[in-house]
């Protein structure tokens, strides 16, 4: 019974740390894809400042 328990514990803990690292890699993914549209975003503002120049 006490085996048990172990495994029980064991399988509790890797599930807890799976949640956190999908849960961090999540946050980064996101921060990463926010990034490049700003980047994106700052692109075609000044494509677009360009043609108004011209």
């Amino acid at each position: 019974m006490e085996t048990n328990w172990i495994i029980l514990a064991i399988v509790l803990l890797s599930a807890i740390a799976l949640i956190v690292f999908v849960v961090i890699r999540n946050q980064k993914d996101k921060n990463d894809v926010v990034s490049s549209l700003n980047a994106q975003e700052d692109l075609q503002g000044d494509s677009e400042r360009e043609k108004d120049i011209d």
